[in-house]
């Protein structure tokens, strides 16, 4: 198990209330909602990416490594 913060964008929280069911709300404010969830495993890694420009990673370090390394990878393909 370990903590994840990110900032979530999008105006409805359901995707991660039905998603996360350790869902903590930080804050919320003009540039989205603070959430830290407690998250197991690496299936986190296929929500994140399927909520595209919405979710931006704040804190756990592998998440956030492991995150640069796809979408690198994503990108690389399409130049």
């Amino acid at each position: 198990m370990s903590k994840i913060q990110f900032i979530y964008s999008k105006e409805s929280l359901e995707a991660i209330l039905d998603r996360l069911l350790t869902t903590k709300i930080i804050s919320e404010g003009d540039g989205g909602t603070l959430i830290e969830a407690e998250v197991y495993g690496k299936r986190i890694m296929m929500w994140l990416l399927s909520q595209g420009e919405v979710v931006e990673i704040i804190k756990t370090e592998l998440v956030l490594e492991e995150m640069t390394d796809k979408l690198t990878k994503m990108l690389d393909k399409y130049r």
